[in-house]
């Protein structure tokens, strides 16, 4: 280890007593050499890192571009969906409503064959109710 003191050389005390000491004048150009070889180091690790967030940067650019293209098919898809969904909600609709149709069709079949028949059921009850009437005035008649 080399110790720079401001005082004389040869005057050497406590935790400096066994160290090799130099005067500024002598140690100057060792340590300019060493400060500037910390410089170069430091100037190349700072252009590392400007490297370094110029990469982070252009991946930050990518991700909001990889992400925007996500979003994008994902609302795509989702649309896609909608259409589909929408068709086969109209499709489904419209089946209702067939199916609707034809019953509603075989139901008034229905209706008129029951009031056709009550009808007729209605002229054969009046019919007996003529003869149940007829029969009784002649009922009468004959007492």
């Amino acid at each position: 280890m080399v110790c720079i003191l401001f005082f004389l050389a040869n005057y050497r005390i406590g935790v400096h007593k066994d160290h090799e000491v130099q005067t500024i004048r002598k140690a100057y150009p060792a340590i300019r050499g060493q400060v500037e070889d910390m410089l170069m180091s430091i100037g190349s690790k700072l252009n590392e890192l400007q490297g370094n967030e110029e990469q982070l940067e252009k991946r930050k650019i990518e991700l909001v571009e990889n992400t925007q293209s996500i979003k994008h098919t994902i609302s795509y898809s989702f649309e896609e969906i909608r259409q589909r969904i929408n068709k086969k909600e109209a499709q489904l609709l419209q089946n209702a409503d067939i199916f609707m149709n034809e019953n509603t069709k075989d139901v008034d079949t229905c209706i008129r064959l029951v009031e056709s028949r009550a009808q007729s059921i209605k002229s054969t009850a009046d019919y007996l109710q003529s003869q149940l009437d007829s029969m009784d005035e002649v009922c009468q008649f004959r007492n």
